[in-house]
């Protein structure tokens, strides 16, 4: 609940973090203008590991 509520808790994005913004996810998902100045977030499942929370994985014996 908390990553879903801090896009409405944090200020405005500046002009520099939304095209440093923009510019990340052009490199992933590819950018869309409607994009512009929303601040991205992700809502991970409550079972997510930590390692899965970084994007790494867990390597298995």
């Amino acid at each position: 609940m908390l990553a879903l509520r801090f896009p409405g808790i944090l200020p405005p994005m500046s002009d520099l973090e939304a095209l440093e913004s923009a510019a990340v996810q052009s490199l992933t998902k590819g950018f869309s203008g409607e994009a512009w100045k929303i601040r991205p977030y992700r809502a991970p499942h409550h079972t997510a590991s930590a390692v899965a929370l970084v994007g790494g994985y867990e390597f298995q014996r």
